[in-house]
């Protein structure tokens, strides 16, 4: 009994204070980081593959504001060019014939968002993620991924899709967007299509 006091009382000895307070504080914030991580981040490469059909059964919302998709290929701009249609009878968003062929407004590739008027509302994958954890590649017969409404600004959403060796034809992306939560948080899934259109 003795020892196991005299063992206790020295390793007592051993952290004092002011060190305690600062190794419960490391570990406070590593939870605090990781916490915060979860909620703002939606990591696409956790994502299990979403099919097609998962995306045709799925029960649609209609939110209760316009929905846009500014991006680098036809404008940053909110306006009629990159305001979604609501399909009433799907139950999806569509905005069509969007050229990947064209100039781009910047150098930073092909990337959009999916946001509100007001930008306030935005769908994505986070805020702290990179540009690749934030990046869909398109297969030919179209990829559908799962996006959230987060508190703050989200990442850009990026495509990677092939390259147009076919001087005849211009690629067009078709998006699709399916709001099929409103609680805990705004939920739908993303889909993206291309089209290839000949050229007249």
């Amino acid at each position: 009994m003795n020892n196991y006091l005299m063992i206790t009382m020295t390793h007592k000895k051993l952290i004092y204070p002011p060190q305690l307070i600062k190794i419960l504080w490391v570990l406070f914030s590593g939870f605090l980081l990781t916490s915060c991580e979860q909620s703002l981040n939606l990591k696409l490469t956790e994502e299990e593959p979403i099919s097609l059909e998962t995306f045709e059964a799925a029960e649609g919302l209609k939110l209760p504001y316009q929905l846009y998709m500014p991006n680098s290929m036809s404008g940053w701009s909110i306006g009629e060019s990159t305001r979604f249609v609501f399909d009433e009878k799907r139950k999806v968003y569509v905005l069509d014939k969007i050229s990947l062929d064209v100039p781009l407004v910047d150098d930073q590739g092909h990337r959009f968002k999916i946001c509100s008027e007001s930008w306030r509302y935005q769908f994505g994958f986070g805020t702290y993620i990179t540009d690749d954890e934030s990046t869909i590649g398109v297969a030919e017969t179209g990829t559908v991924v799962r996006i959230e409404r987060f508190a703050q600004p989200s990442t850009d959403i990026r495509i990677e899709a092939p390259a147009n060796v076919n001087d005849s034809v211009q690629r067009l992306l078709r998006v699709e967007f399916k709001l099929t939560h409103w609680e805990p948080k705004p939920q739908g899934l993303l889909r993206l299509h291309i089209e290839n259109q000949p050229l007249k």
